[in-house]
């Protein structure tokens, strides 16, 4: 869960009604209810009880309301620490690939501000090639960069893996499928992440490889457009699993490829013999540690 899943969370309690905390929020009904959805998915448990009244929130709604505005708390004192004298701190950059930073929790950035005081952290998410190009002129001492790394100007050290998964309309034979093949997806159309993503080369070769020609329906940067697609049936989206799972839609099943390498790889990286700075150095470890914790 994140920051924004929370706040619309806690807006729909106190509003309890979803049109009514849509408009406060400016975004649309739908969105919104699938943004609770996939809170009460990922929590396994409602939190409210929908009806021609509104939304009543459940018993453990009301218990994970307490929960939620405390980490909201955390957030707002993070944001008036950084606020505080900003013209005096060292603002620290790292650039990453997209679909990173929902990895990560508020427990990361808090233990990142308790051992490098006086810095503001920016992280900031873009497609794979600007990210590479950042780190290539020197830009940033750090990104969060996707497999395969260029070895002549990177040194890296692999922080997470995801399989590549399909998002498939339950009126789709192939949805019945658990694991699905190459040539399955033979003349079905695909919506995915766009040229501008190491991964996009990696997936059309592996269809190749296979003898298979795949119809690209479209390309685009958005995951959720991607799960759009696949929920209307105009495409069958490919996808990372732990992203497509964050946002489910009722209409549709998430299925992974048979193949076990079809997988996309973050690597934590700087500049072949750079020497990194001690906020840097600090950043690295936290991440490391990080992640060897979820393992």
């Amino acid at each position: 869960m994140n920051r924004r899943q929370l706040t619309y969370f806690v807006t729909v309690f106190d509003s309890k009604s979803m049109k009514d905390a849509a408009q406060s929020l400016m975004i649309s009904p739908q969105g919104l209810s699938k943004t609770i959805i996939a809170l009460e998915n990922e929590l396994g448990r409602k939190l409210f009880e929908r009806s021609n009244n509104g939304m009543t929130p459940t018993a453990y709604g009301r218990k994970f309301k307490l929960h939620a505005q405390k980490v909201l708390r955390a957030y707002e004192e993070i944001e008036q620490d950084m606020a505080l004298n900003n013209e005096n701190k060292e603002i620290f950059n790292v650039v990453s690939t997209y679909d990173f930073i929902c990895l990560l929790n508020i427990d990361f950035i808090q233990r990142f501000y308790e051992q490098n005081p006086g810095v503001q952290l920016n992280l900031v998410e873009m497609t794979d090639r600007p990210a590479i190009e950042k780190l290539a002129r020197n830009e940033v001492e750090l990104a969060i960069l996707p497999s395969p790394l260029d070895t002549t100007l990177f040194t890296g050290e692999k922080i997470f893996s995801a399989r590549h998964c399909l998002i498939i309309n339950n009126s789709n034979p192939l949805s019945q499928k658990e694991f699905i093949q190459y040539s399955d997806l033979t003349g079905q159309p695909l919506a995915l992440k766009g040229r501008e993503y190491v991964m996009y080369s990696g997936n059309i070769n592996r269809f190749l490889s296979q003898g298979v020609n795949p119809s690209v329906f479209m390309e685009t940067s958005s995951d959720s457009l991607i799960a759009d697609l696949a929920e209307k049936n105009l495409a069958i989206g490919v996808s990372l699993d732990y992203v497509a799972e964050a946002d489910p839609r009722p209409n549709t099943t998430i299925s992974l490829f048979a193949d076990e390498t079809c997988c996309r790889t973050l690597y934590l990286a700087q500049p072949i013999h750079s020497v990194l700075s001690k906020t840097a150095s600090s950043f690295k470890e936290l991440i490391k540690d990080y992640f060897n914790e979820l393992e």
